[in-house]
């Protein structure tokens, strides 16, 4: 530790010592970051920490230093000695099946895959604390993760109030996306992004599915896992394409790259309809999303085919996850799959269409 508090941080003329100063601009950035309390603790003694329910957020607008061997922050300040150890994980709800440190668990095919979106949050490479142990020195720094809810942006934490239309908007630059609004699309048939599933909540019907959809006048485009996992190129696929189609899954989030007044369909198997409903049902509508949800019936679900009509799995999944979430998991999310009523179906495909048609510009 003193070594470290000694550390000249690769600098020692007076033009080098002052580069790593606090500028005045970013200080004014910094204590945007936090309010009341917390922000007269940080003009007090240039440190402070945010926390509520879910999250934790450590603000410090003096020079610090990083040693990426033990992934610990030196800070200096008039306060006596303070060790605090941050878990940096958006959301408190998960910490428990976390290690304290997830920073180390440094993948490149991660950053690889997101690079578009890092390079415009910083100029600097992503370090990878396993293969660099040095100590890296910064003029201030923001410790944590700022947990908002699924899927979206709460404005009123947010300096400059961005919302999630805003964060669409980044999303479009990182990729050089250039459709906005899905009146700007000029196809004979509008196209509609079929997310196709491979373990559990897959269509076992998707084949009469995709051929239903085509009749009624969509251009049909099949995505599967592994095309998904190019973001460079299936972001411009989403972003060119009216409607998404898919069963409640992580697949969903690529309505994130949905052209204003596009629409999402929401294929809700038995038992995840709140996940449904506040994963990406409530989050597509706060980013000029037109979201629509089809409702599995227990007949349209394989677990009718384990389960009589009147389990408790079928009448009642609440209980069930009120009781033991990993064991509602168990069923709903890892042990079902979905043979839809293609007649009922049909007509939330047909209330996509009528949306597409009607769309008008909102961005």
């Amino acid at each position: 530790k003193q070594q470290l508090l000694n550390f000249r941080c690769n600098s020692s003329s007076k033009k080098d010592a002052k580069a790593i100063e606090i500028s005045d601009s970013l200080e004014f950035l910094l204590r945007r970051l936090v309010r009341g309390e917390n922000r007269i603790q940080l003009d007090t003694t240039g440190f402070t920490c945010d926390t509520d329910i879910n999250s934790e957020v450590c603000v410090a607008n003096g020079p610090v230093r990083i040693a990426n061997n033990s992934l610990t922050v030196y800070i200096e300040s008039s306060q006596s000695q303070v060790k605090r150890v941050i878990r940096p994980y958006p959301s408190k709800l998960a910490l428990d099946y976390v290690t304290p440190f997830v920073i180390i668990d440094y993948k490149p095919w991660w950053v690889s895959k997101y690079s578009n979106i890092l390079s415009l949050l910083t100029r600097y490479e992503v370090i990878n604390p396993a293969a660099d142990g040095n100590v890296h020195c910064f003029p201030a720094a923001v410790i944590g993760l700022k947990y908002h809810g699924f899927l979206s942006l709460n404005s009123t934490d947010i300096p400059g109030g961005y919302s999630m239309v805003d964060f669409k908007r980044f999303l479009r630059e990182a990729y050089s996306l250039k459709i906005k609004n899905v009146s700007e699309i000029q196809r004979e048939k509008p196209v509609l992004i079929f997310i196709s599933r491979g373990n559990s909540r897959k269509f076992l019907n998707e084949d009469e599915m995709v051929v239903m959809i085509e009749e009624l006048g969509f251009q049909v485009v099949v995505t599967r896992p592994n095309r998904m996992s190019n973001l460079n190129k299936f972001t411009e696929v989403v972003n060119s394409c009216s409607v998404l189609v898919g069963a409640h899954g992580a697949g969903l989030t690529t309505e994130l790259f949905l052209p204003a007044g596009a629409v999402m369909v929401q294929v809700v198997p038995l038992g995840l309809e709140w996940g449904s409903t506040y994963y990406f049902g409530v989050p597509a509508r706060e980013m000029g999303v037109q979201y629509l949800e089809y409702k599995t019936e227990p007949e349209e679900s394989t677990l009718s085919e384990t389960y009589s009509r009147d389990d408790p799995i079928i009448t009642d999944p609440a209980s069930l996850f009120a009781k033991d979430y990993f064991a509602a998991r168990a069923v709903y999310i890892d042990a079902q799959n979905l043979k839809i009523n293609l007649t009922r179906f049909r007509q939330t495909i047909v209330q996509a269409m009528e949306h597409i048609r009607m769309s008008s510009p909102l961005d």
